[in-house]
């Protein structure tokens, strides 16, 4: 197993992934995907997407909101 090296850069979801050495498939992928609703701050969603279930699902890791008043 490996971590890939080269995350999306700009606005992207992409952390990283993590794939096998040997196939170069992805098993994991480590997402964040940002949201900013009108009058609020900024909503970070962490997740990961499993290749078992074709990465349709998005399996919650946890939410961090931000704001210049907080």
């Amino acid at each position: 197993l490996a971590i890939s090296q080269k995350p999306a850069g700009g606005n992207n979801e992409k952390i990283f992934h993590v794939y096998d050495t040997k196939s170069g498939n992805d098993l994991l992928r480590f997402h964040v995907r940002r949201d900013h609703p009108p009058q609020d701050g900024y909503y970070f969603n962490f997740h990961y997407h499993r290749f078992d279930d074709g990465y349709s699902g998005h399996h919650e890791l946890g939410n961090i909101y931000w704001n210049t008043n907080v």
